[in-house]
């Protein structure tokens, strides 16, 4: 397990143990949603949603028989977006709240190999003054010289956490 994979993993038992063990708390995660371009396979989905928190990864697989080399502009590598259903306007971009001028990420994927990024947020600042309810859900990055890479993973009832 990684570094990443373990801070992720306690974050995510942390929330559990605030929420509670209510089965009724946890959403039903997404299905993985995926892109092809230039011989690369992108791809995300929910790796937990909660109520009152969500994580996402993404992954980006080289499909080619050479290494290939992403770079991305900061460490936001991905991202995510909150929309209402049926409106094209995000409710919520991630970028505006999170991205700061930093240094840039390079990766270079030898063929067939896959690397994952997570991304997380706590629904709070996710809504800000917008009403609870249903949002769809999309994780998107960013690779310099290419255009963005936006999957829509799926919808998320979002809600506040209840004030003692």
């Amino acid at each position: 397990m990684t570094l990443r994979r373990a801070s992720a993993a306690g974050v995510s038992l942390a929330i559990l143990l605030l929420v509670g063990c209510n089965e009724d708390a946890l959403l039903p995660t997404g299905r993985a949603f995926s892109d092809e371009r230039d011989n690369l396979l992108y791809r995300a989905e929910f790796v937990l949603t909660l109520p009152h928190f969500i994580v996402v990864e993404a992954a980006v697989t080289n499909l080619s028989s050479s290494a290939h080399m992403l770079r991305f502009p900061d460490r936001c590598v991905v991202l995510m977006r909150a929309y209402r259903p049926g409106d094209g306007a995000p409710m919520f971009d991630q970028f505006n709240k999170t991205c700061r001028e930093d240094q840039p990420v390079e990766v270079t994927l030898p063929p067939g190999e896959t690397q994952t990024f997570e991304t997380n947020a706590l629904v709070h600042f996710m809504l800000g003054d917008a009403p609870e309810g249903v949002y769809e859900i999309s994780a998107y990055l960013r690779p310099v010289g290419q255009s963005e890479v936006e999957l829509f993973i799926g919808e998320a009832k979002l809600t506040r956490l209840p004030l003692p």
